[in-house]
């Protein structure tokens, strides 16, 4: 299973859409909503995504605790290995005793990633 987080605000909104030669398309970003959204999946190989939560602003220790004990919830006899990104929140030692304590076996990608 792989878990990773990504965050959507309106700098990440583009400005610009391609369109044939000499007519741009531009966005309104004023109709966007710019409320910073934190989002965090976990997706099977077999079954795709297994749970997905957006959060109000950053994805803080507490909400990705949270976040775990939910996984396990909806998972209770399911043997899971958790694959990561090097967050900071992922190495933290609250983060591993959760990852213990719920039973998830957990690795982390390699330090340099595309």
């Amino acid at each position: 299973m792989f878990l990773d987080e990504t965050y959507v605000t309106k700098r990440t909104m583009p400005t610009h859409a391609w369109t044939p030669k000499k007519k741009n398309i531009q966005i309104d970003t004023k109709e966007c909503q710019n409320e910073v959204k934190g989002i965090i999946t976990c997706i099977y190989r077999e079954e795709g995504i297994q749970l997905k939560r957006v959060y109000r602003h950053s994805i803080t220790g507490p909400k990705f605790l949270s976040f775990l004990d939910e996984l396990r919830a909806n998972n209770p006899f399911t043997d899971m290995m958790i694959c990561m990104d090097r967050l900071a929140t992922h190495f933290s030692f609250a983060t591993r005793d959760r990852m213990d304590e719920l039973g998830f076996l957990y690795t982390y990608s390699p330090a340099v990633t595309p």
